[in-house]
């Protein structure tokens, strides 16, 4: 499996199920991303179509860090994906949560990533006026890439455009 292909499933998952993403938004405070951690190696596990296993919560070579999935394929690459979301509509610290995410693969050394698959998602509603500026300023710094739902497609975002529907912060180090 290729991070191509991951990504364009998260995607479609998150497309598929926006409308249900965006309640629990609505209604949940906090640890919806346990959830979405098992939904996510569901969906990944349901593709590879082999005897892998997916793992939540488990540890990084270095530095007693956890990685929210983990998946050792039968054939191919491993998969390490860190996954935040928004904890609340009035939860402004998506952008410096996923920032600490991508240093936490960081820190593991040059040579962690090479022949793996590794991903950092943040999903996001965007209700301030803060987060919103915070998340296009890293999109413009390419930090990480920024795409939302508009109901019918996915669109790429470097623009201070009204961020008020599903998006996703998206990371990658190749």
């Amino acid at each position: 499996m290729r991070y191509q292909k991951i990504r364009d499933l998260f995607k479609k998952y998150l497309a598929t199920n926006h409308d249900r993403i965006n309640g629990i938004l609505q209604r949940i405070r906090g640890g919806w991303e346990n959830w979405l951690q098992v939904e996510l190696a569901i969906l990944l596990l349901s593709e590879i179509r082999d005897d892998s296993e997916a793992h939540r919560e488990w540890p990084y070579p270095k530095g007693g860090k956890l990685a929210d999935i983990f998946i050792q394929p039968m054939r191919g690459q491993e998969i390490w994906i860190e996954l935040k979301t928004q904890r609340s509509q009035a939860d402004e610290t998506l952008p410096e949560r996923t920032r600490l995410d991508i240093d936490k693969i960081l820190n593991q050394g040059s040579t962690f990533t090479q022949g793996k698959i590794v991903i950092v998602f943040g999903i996001t509603t965007v209700s301030t006026k803060r987060e919103r500026d915070e998340i296009v300023a890293n999109a413009q710094t390419a930090r990480y890439r920024v795409a939302q739902w508009t109901g019918t497609k996915w669109i790429h975002v470097t623009d201070a455009v009204e961020l008020n529907h599903l998006t996703i912060l998206e990371w990658n180090p190749q």
